[in-house]
């Protein structure tokens, strides 16, 4: 594949999870870097994250980068932490077999529980959802499955967890896909457990964190200007991008990450602070 068709592929993967778009990513600014300069590499991030703007990982991979003294061989060395990420680890160590979760969004080992058969359900027909390979014989749900607030409280009375996936880990919240709020409501009514699965990289500094709420209070996920009809057709909202729903650390029973499972109050976050050059990128045309 040719590398601009590349870039274009990545940016408007919306059903990718985090972690493989930020490793995506890495990889394109490594190369960037060693072939064609660090202000290619710089190019490529705040183009990206212009799109992906509520891409933790991403955000995280490209403050390494491109803070490295060297770009190239820093864009290898976050990509082989991504990959050896053990959040997916600890969150299948951390639910007891036999459990029926109710997954919103993506993250670490979401997509591998849906194809378990430690997971069951009481009620095949219930939790039966043919959706590519987030089928399984509970419900897992991405960010391309629309659900109304009667069908996600019926999933979630039928759940023994909500396991809700982070697009990114702030100072005093996630944001998620839908139905993530819908399914914490519900969930706080059933009295089911709520945890929030958060990889590496998820977690983002208070400035940044400040500008996305701003960003997803305005109804948007990316910037309009982002939109040409040549390059981004197929995106299926293209004017505001996928949805994303806040849910409150307060919500949260527990969050797991690469150092498993943890009440929201204990979390421990070493964050990289983001350039301010890469901040501008929220919400702002990077062309």
């Amino acid at each position: 594949m040719h590398p601009i068709e590349r870039l274009r592929s990545l940016a408007r993967a919306d059903w990718l999870d985090p972690q493989t778009i930020a490793m995506e990513a890495a990889d394109a600014m490594g190369d960037a870097a060693r072939w064609l300069g660090d202000a290619t590499a710089v190019s490529i991030a705040r183009r990206l994250l212009a799109w992906h703007s509520f891409c933790g990982p991403l955000w995280y991979a490209a403050t390494r980068i491109l803070q490295a003294v060297d770009p190239a061989d820093e864009a290898s060395v976050v990509v082989e932490e991504l990959l050896a990420d053990p959040t997916a680890l600890m969150l299948d160590a951390a639910l007891p077999d036999g459990a029926r979760p109710f997954v919103v969004g993506d993250g670490p080992g979401l997509a591998d529980i849906a194809r378990s058969t430690r997971f069951a359900s009481s009620d095949p027909d219930l939790f039966e959802v043919p959706f590519g390979d987030r089928g399984g014989r509970f419900a897992a749900f991405g960010s391309h499955l629309p659900m109304s607030r009667h069908q996600t409280r019926a999933f979630v009375e039928g759940a023994s967890h909500v396991l809700v996936g982070a697009l990114v880990l702030g100072p005093d919240g996630v944001f998620s896909r839908s139905p993530a709020t819908d399914a914490v409501e519900a969930a706080r009514a059933a009295g089911k457990p709520v945890w929030g699965i958060a990889g590496l990289g998820t977690a983002i500094d208070a400035g940044l964190w400040a500008r996305l709420c701003d960003l997803a209070d305005s109804g948007r996920t990316r910037p309009e200007t982002t939109v040409r009809s040549d390059v981004w057709w197929d995106d299926p909202d293209p004017r505001t991008g996928p949805p994303v729903e806040r849910v409150d650390l307060s919500d949260l029973s527990f969050v797991c990450g690469p150092d498993g499972l943890v009440p929201p109050a204990d979390l421990e976050r070493e964050v990289p602070a983001v350039p301010p050059d890469l901040l501008e990128c929220v919400g702002s045309d990077p062309y």
